[in-house]
């Protein structure tokens, strides 16, 4: 399906619980983004979860000024186009779980996106590559999350450990709810409702 002004006018709207104004186009079936490329500059969020998105899908994206967060998980994008980075230059969070990223390659255009602090990538078969953490992390160096995880958990982390699954099986949950409730980004807060649910 085609991003047209009636999928646009019919999508949810709405402030997120960061305060962040979110325009969320998840479960709409788009391939394609046509109609962003007029679309004014109005969302500080936008969600285009669980669609059938593509590496081609975002040629007629117009200028974002404004976006920080980007949720493209669940779809069926293999990489980026300089061209694309340059229409979403604020981007702080971007979301990529569950699509087709298979190589450090493949993210090598989101070097220009200078204010990228937070990346997704689980679910992707870059994951699959022994050591990909470290790679994106050298290749990315203004990401300072990466997977839910700091930077540093990569770098001074040598494979998993048992402490580290312990702390995992013994969370204060009341501590993390506070956490959740102080959160200063939505991946942060994702990442503790995750915790939450375990």
């Amino acid at each position: 399906m085609k991003l047209d002004e009636s999928v646009l006018s019919n999508a949810p709207r709405y402030s997120n619980a960061l305060g962040m104004r979110e325009l969320n186009l998840s479960k709409f079936s788009l391939t394609d983004l046509d109609a962003f490329q007029d679309y004014r500059d109005l969302y500080d969020s936008i969600r285009l979860a669980h669609n059938r998105l593509t590496s081609d899908s975002f040629t007629s994206f117009g200028l974002l000024q404004r976006l920080q967060f980007l949720d493209l998980s669940h779809n069926r994008i293999e990489s980026f186009s300089s061209s694309f980075t340059i229409k979403v230059p604020n981007v702080e969070d971007l979301v990529l779980e569950n699509n087709r990223i298979a190589s450090v390659q493949d993210l090598e255009s989101l070097k220009n996106l200078k204010k990228l602090t937070t990346l997704i990538l689980i679910g992707n078969p870059i994951t699959e590559i022994e050591g990909y953490p470290c790679n994106v992390l050298e290749a990315l160096p203004q990401v300072r999350y990466l997977d839910y995880q700091k930077k540093n958990f990569y770098f001074t982390q040598s494979g998993s450990s048992s402490d580290e699954t312990e702390q995992t099986d013994n969370i204060d949950k009341d501590e993390v709810r506070r956490q959740l409730q102080n959160a200063t980004s939505l991946v942060e807060a994702m990442r503790l409702r995750s915790l939450l649910e375990e």
